[in-house]
């Protein structure tokens, strides 16, 4: 999985968490210790995923740049 599908899914997650628990504060969908930890075990595993995906990025990025300044010392 590359880094932008894990940050997408990190997100999704995340919003998706904050969604389940603002419909049980509206009392929409009705409070339940099972779905609060499901959200609140969603909103953490989001916040994870996203996280690793951003590292990623950013060492990719680092990478690159190392890679570019490398080939302009070598001129």
């Amino acid at each position: 999985m590359n880094y932008k599908r894990k940050i997408l899914l990190g997100g999704s997650l995340l919003v998706g968490s904050w969604l389940v628990v603002v419909l049980m504060f509206l009392r929409i969908v009705p409070l339940s210790f099972v779905l609060s930890f499901v959200a609140y075990s969603a909103a953490v595993c989001g916040l994870f995923v996203g996280l690793i995906g951003i590292f990623e990025y950013i060492r990719i990025q680092r990478q690159r740049r190392g890679k570019d300044e490398s080939d302009d010392e070598n001129f």
